[in-house]
């Protein structure tokens, strides 16, 4: 199955799309999530990219020699200082991968992450989360081979060339073939053959796992160049290079080489093909993901399958193409690569391919192989010495050399790698890796309940739980070990008890394991049972805490906070529990909620807070004790707002606790100060103070109004307006008293914050405070009178008609005549009450306005008024 592929998006096409989300990175800074600015701006470069992603393939920019590439083309330098090709440099990345399907859920989590500072950019660590399954990218590391070959590190299995010149390169290629094809049997058994002899420890692999995905490669270039791409491959993508040589029409020899990513994890694939302005094929080798990529493994594969791919590549024509990567050469060209798939039916034809290592030798190099790769375990991975040994066995019975058998055992007992009965078990006629998986975990549960147990060996029984893989099995193994405990009284040896809590551990590092699932589920049952007695919640509460601290350092917040909820149910002293329990959960909840924690927590919340923040929050909504509420108080100037918001939630959901916080962290005197002769805190200390003081306005409680009552006096306008506002969400007496007399602080912006405040909470108790003011301040004065009247409505009134009718004695002490602007007001207000007391105060004040000549004539507008509402009114004379 051959293919050309050439690439369908132009430079242009690509450049646009990085400008796109350049922008809307921007704008997510700058408007809140969910805004429909935001959202529009997501839509365009989002729309862009699926435009870009029709054709099936992915879409990768790259970073080779400096250049930022797109597709295979080398795009605009300005795009390296911003945006996408900024946060690849500054990550020290090499590449980034939009697959199909990618979602808009998971670009606008990358525009989110864009956005952020670099120091709190984690672009790995983001394309790992659950949430992002369509984005990739690479970290690329280089070093010198030979002259004129550069290939990219081991770690990533990838592969390419390098040259002179200039022009571009193309890899890509897929492929699905089985080993019937004679020409690649021999070319996979002269490779294979030699690779092995000098890296045998790469035969462990071959024994022990089957290959079984395909991996497909191929290339093209003109001149010398390479390139690096997607190629197709069964089940995922690859990343290709191609060399080739010719001339712009004519014929070239070229191989080329790529990896894929299959269904089942990371495979390498090699193919060769391509000519300088013209297109050829070649072959290449698909590696199974399981295979362990250590050094020597990993370079004996490349070693060998660059050979495949160098040994029939050629192919003549004419033509131009081009496509996804980067390279150097000259001239353009086209071509494809065909992989060699590896499926179970195939594994034999595999081992065949060793036919020209004869038995001797074959068994020269499982020693070897053994001496080095196993050697230095000495006794300690008893899995991979039984799975390889019985891998081992099952090839010498199929080459009909099982008479070699008693030589290699003698050989591994030399090497005292395991004891003689375990070898005994593991080369018997009829032994399997699931038989003897049955066997040396009985065996461990024995020696467990017999105390003779040693802790090392749970290392193995989690690798026979796994070459078992039967959930059931483990279900019952798990569900009998704890009974076993139980009938025992939970009485443990020191041994014991280290053995149980290295298997609580080791099964806590994998958590999505079969075995870690039915572990945790069985510590649940058994502890939110009420009748658990001192003794079993010691040691169940031990193991719980591996899995509740591995549960945060992967990010599992929501099972974290199950785990935390069991322990603080045992605290509940409406429930009666065994003695002691109570007591011995408070000491477990402390661990669990410790100071240190919090500050692991909040430090990754400030990362990765649109990843982490919404799960994070329940958790840290259980860290109710003061030490971690001392933590989350010390962020409240956390230079990310998100995070200080999602603090400022926490602490206010605690309350009372958080009351006893603040004291203590107000007792500290050096967090008002300020500079020298100064009334304004230094910036950091402001923005903690205000968030305090926030947070403060949202526990109502008679300390909390004792606490902002102080901050009403500071000497920084910033704080008493803060406080302020606090007062007012508090409300109560006692918050109307501090507001009351904040009416006479010297900032007008204070007043009439202040008066608003009392116009909510303010009570009769403050109107003579309000009275003043409205005597003081001439400006404000209509603004004031709502306030009053709402205060104490008679006493308002009342005061009003006096000073309408020039018979208020306070009121004559400070103003010498009378203000018509006042009166004005004071008419309107008795007009709107329609009252009839009121309508005689306005006929009084008609009659004295109007008494003299000069009155009758020069009338005010507030005389005027109230005429002209008296002739409307119906009155008995």
């Amino acid at each position: 199955m051959e293919r050309t592929v050439q690439s369908t998006l132009s430079p242009e096409v690509l450049a646009a799309f990085l400008r796109e989300v350049t922008a809307a990175a921007k704008k997510i800074g700058i408007y809140p999530a969910g805004h429909p600015a935001t959202v529009k701006a997501a839509e365009r470069p989002f729309t862009l990219l699926r435009e870009l992603l029709e054709s099936g393939r992915a879409v990768v920019f790259a970073l080779s020699e400096g250049t930022l590439v797109g597709d295979g083309a080398p795009l605009d330098a300005k795009l390296m200082t911003e945006g996408l090709g900024k946060a690849l440099t500054e990550s020290g990345l090499s590449s980034i991968t939009f697959e199909p399907g990618i979602t808009s859920e998971e670009f606008e989590l990358l525009l989110a992450q864009l956005n952020l500072k670099k120091e709190h950019r984690d672009l790995l660590k983001f394309s790992e989360d659950r949430q992002v399954r369509k984005i990739r990218f690479g970290k690329f590391q280089y070093q010198l081979v030979k002259d004129n070959e550069r290939v990219i590190s081991e770690d990533e299995m990838t592969f390419g060339g390098g040259g002179s010149g200039s022009g571009s390169g193309s890899g890509g290629g897929s492929g699905e073939y089985s080993l019937d094809s004679p020409e690649v049997v021999q070319q996979v058994e002269r490779t294979m053959s030699d690779v092995l002899r000098k890296y045998p420890e790469l035969l462990l692999q071959i024994v022990v796992r089957k290959l079984g995905v395909s991996g497909s490669g191929g290339g093209s270039g003109g001149g010398v160049g390479s390139g690096i791409g997607p190629g197709d491959g069964k089940g995922g993508r690859g990343t290709g290079s191609g060399n080739g040589g010719g001339s712009s029409s004519g014929s070239g020899n070229g191989g080329g080489s790529g990896t894929g990513t299959g269904g089942n994890g990371e495979g390498a694939g090699f193919g060769g093909g391509g000519s300088g302005g013209g297109s050829g094929s070649g072959r290449g080798l698909g590696i199974d993901s399981e295979i362990e990529w250590n050094g020597n493994i990993a370079s004996a594969v490349r070693e060998g399958l660059r050979a495949l791919g160098v040994a029939s590549a050629g192919g003549t024509g004419s033509g131009s193409g081009s496509g996804t990567g980067s390279g150097s050469g000259s001239g353009s060209g086209s071509g494809s690569g065909t992989g060699v798939k590896f499926s179970p039916d195939d594994y034999k034809k595999l081992k065949d391919a060793f036919k020209q290592v004869d038995n001797e030798e074959l068994l020269g190099l499982l020693i070897s192989a053994l001496k080095v790769s196993l050697g230095e375990s000495k006794g300690v991975d008893r899995v991979e010495v039984g799975k390889t040994l019985v891998g081992f066995r099952e090839l010498l019975a199929e080459r009909d050399a099982i008479e070699m058998l008693p030589r290699l055992k003698a050989e591994i007992e030399s090497l005292d790698l395991v004891d003689n009965d375990y070898l005994r078990e593991i080369l018997s006629a009829d032994a399997t890796p699931k038989k003897v998986a049955h066997i040396e975990i009985e065996n461990f549960k024995s020696d467990f309940f017999m105390g003779a147990v040693n802790p090392s060996n749970v290392d193995d029984v989690l690798g026979w739980l796994e070459t078992i893989s039967d959930k059931q099995y483990t279900e019952d193994f798990i569900k009998k070990f704890y009974d076993g405990m139980a009938r025992q009284g939970y009485e443990l040896t020191e041994t014991q008890h280290e053995a149980l809590l290295r298997f609580a551990s080791l099964c806590a590092e994998d958590a999505g394991a079969q075995v870690s699932r039915e572990q945790i589920h069985e510590i649940r049952e058994r502890l939110s049972d009420p009748a658990v007695d001192l003794k079993e919640f010691m040691l169940l509460a031990e193991m719980l805490e591996k899995y509740y601290l591995k549960y945060i350092e992967l990010d599992l917040y929501n099972e974290a906070g199950v785990l935390l909820d069991l322990v603080i149910q045992k605290q509940d002293a409406e429930v009666i529990y065994t003695e002691g329990v109570t007591e011995y959960a408070a000491k477990v909840y402390q661990r669990m909620s410790s100071a240190q924690l919090a500050e692991q927590l909040v430090a990754k919340l400030g990362k990765s807070l649109e990843l982490v923040g919404k799960p994070m929050i329940p958790l840290l909504e259980k860290f109710s004790n003061l030490e971690p509420i001392l933590v989350f108080a010390s962020y409240l100037n956390h230079q990310d707002r998100g995070v200080r918001i999602t603090l400022i939630r926490i602490l206010s959901s605690f309350g009372e606790k958080t009351l006893n916080a603040f004291k203590l962290v107000l007792s500290d005197r050096t967090l008002t100060q300020r500079p020298l002769g100064k009334s304004e805190l230094p910036t950091e200390t402001w923005f903690k103070l205000r968030n305090l003081i926030f947070v403060l306005g949202n526990i109502l409680h008679p300390d909390s109004v004792d606490i902002v009552r102080k901050f009403a006096q500071d000497p920084d306008d910033r704080v008493v307006m803060e406080a302020l506002l606090a007062l007012e969400k508090l409300g109560g007496p006692e918050s109307a008293k501090v507001v009351a007399k904040l009416l006479q602080h010297p900032t007008h912006e204070i007043h009439v914050k202040a008066l608003h405040a009392l116009g909510q909470i303010g009570t009769q108790d403050e109107y003579p405070y309000v009275e003043d003011y409205f005597l003081h301040n001439v400006t404000d004065r209509q603004a004031i009178l709502p306030v009053l009247i709402r205060l104490d409505k008679q006493r308002s009134l009342s005061f009003l008609a006096q000073v309408l009718l020039g018979e208020s004695e306070i009121y004559n002490k400070l103003f010498a005549k009378a203000d018509e602007e006042l009166n004005e007001t004071i008419v309107k207000t008795f007009i709107l009450l329609r009252s009839v007391i009121f309508d005689d105060v306005l006929r009084k004040y008609v009659r004295i306005s109007t008494r003299s000549l000069f009155g009758q004539f020069r009338k005010s507008e507030s005389v005027k008024m109230a005429e002209r509402y008296l002739k409307t009114v119906s009155t008995d004379e």
